[in-house]
């Protein structure tokens, strides 16, 4: 009888286990789907619909990048509280706000209202990350580590699908309210699925002790960190390495990140379904290269020796790169843009090997903050040239960055490093 109701007892834990775990996912796949829909349309509708220039464009996107940075931090202030479910459903909450804060009839047609209110939304955006949190709560090391594998692909999905989804909406009337609308029925049914989720609540001494609750105390770290790895950079001589990581990470996000532009003034394409489907093809290519590249500890490593890596791989990107915004038709536009993504993979993958660390002096730390600060300054500067010299500007912004970083490489680091041998 008591062997009976213990493998009763196993049978309903397994039986709930499976049920959080399955909600979960779900979530996770909507909330992907729900930012998908909007992340890439959202500039264009201030733009085209609010009269925003490229520089109020540049703004926004600056300003999402530093609420990536600083959102954990942030959402852990607001939460401190909150049980990881409560967490969760307040980040939820927030985000289905911010949506109908921007995308419904009442909405001032303001572009600096949407802006800031984008803005504030990627202040929470932890929502994957609250998932992943309770996920691995929930499962042992093993079990996780094979969940997350499918955990990866959900959350992508909607980064491939949304976009196409919102191609077909933002060409009719009303349309990117029409997909603020759906993207806001996708996060109440979240809401709705959490409801109805069995996680079991923690104490708040338990998640206290794993958060920072100070955003200013842990900036103040941060900067500080990086000044003291300034001191110790030698950037007399190590300039080059930190210079080549803004210039390389400046060129592929102005790419990736302006590919409509490049549609419109290059190929005359303003359809938004082509956008929507350049912009999901994009991402899965940068999904699928970056699995690979994870998993095979990228090919260059086993092709070439590691002291010709350098600007060899840089010499390809910017050959590969100038022939992509050079093409005559999209399609070859398009068939060029996979070895592209597949090299930009590579790259990232051996810099901290091949671009990080000289003598004993590493720069793996201010390599990042580097390329942090292109993030945070290459889209306003674009913006400003935009508007000054017109599209031009994209040519120059994606390919001249490669060109001079393969010649530091190729002049400057290849003297050091053979000067050290």
């Amino acid at each position: 009888m008591t062997t009976h109701i213990l493998q009763n007892g196993n049978y309903n834990d397994n039986l709930k286990k499976r049920k959080i775990i399955r909600n979960l996912c779900i979530i996770a796949t909507l909330e992907s789907l729900s930012y998908g829909l909007m992340y890439r349309f959202i500039t264009a509708h201030i733009s085209q619909r609010m009269g925003a220039n490229q520089i109020h464009v540049g703004i926004l996107q600056i300003g999402l990048c530093l609420g990536d940075l600083i959102s954990p931090e942030v959402t852990n202030t607001l939460t401190l509280n909150y049980s990881r479910r409560k967490r969760l459903l307040f980040i939820l909450s927030v985000t289905l706000l911010t949506i109908l804060m921007i995308g419904t009839p009442l909405t001032p047609t303001n572009y600096w209202f949407v802006i800031l209110t984008r803005i504030f939304f990627s202040l929470i955006n932890q929502t994957q990350a609250s998932l992943v949190d309770l996920l691995s709560k929930e499962l042992d090391s093993n079990s996780y580590e094979k969940l997350l594998i499918k955990y990866n692909i959900l959350s992508k999905f909607g980064l491939i699908a949304g976009p196409i989804c919102a191609g077909y909406l933002y060409g009719i009337d009303e349309g990117f309210e029409k997909i603020c609308s759906l993207s806001a029925v996708l996060t109440f049914i979240n809401i709705v699925i959490l409801t109805k989720t069995p996680i079991q609540e923690i104490s708040h001494e338990q998640i206290t002790a794993d958060v920072n609750p100070s955003i200013v105390r842990k900036t103040k770290q941060v900067l500080m960190e990086n000044i003291k790895d300034f001191e110790q950079s030698d950037l007399g001589t190590n300039w080059d390495l930190l210079l080549i990581r803004y210039l390389f990470v400046g060129s592929f996000w102005v790419f990736m990140a302006k590919v409509r532009k490049i549609m419109v003034h290059h190929y005359n394409i303003k359809d938004p379904v082509s956008a929507g489907f350049t912009v999901a093809f994009i991402t899965f290519l940068d999904f699928i290269f970056g699995y690979y590249t994870s998993k095979s500890h990228a090919v260059s490593f086993k092709v070439f020796p590691s002291d010709s890596i350098a600007d060899l791989m840089l010499f390809l990107a910017t050959v590969l790169m100038a022939l992509t915004i050079w093409m005559p038709t999209f399609q070859l536009f398009l068939l060029l843009t996979v070895p592209v993504i597949f090299i930009r993979h590579e790259i990232n993958y051996i810099w901290p090997t091949v671009f990080c660390t000289r003598k004993n002096v590493s720069l793996y730390n201010l390599n990042t903050t580097t390329g942090q600060l292109a993030l945070l300054t290459v889209p306003l500067i674009f913006g400003v040239s935009y508007e000054t010299f017109g599209p031009a500007v994209l040519i120059i912004f994606t390919c001249v960055p490669l060109i001079f970083s393969w010649i530091i490489a190729r002049l400057y680091t290849r003297y050091l490093r053979a000067k050290r041998d």
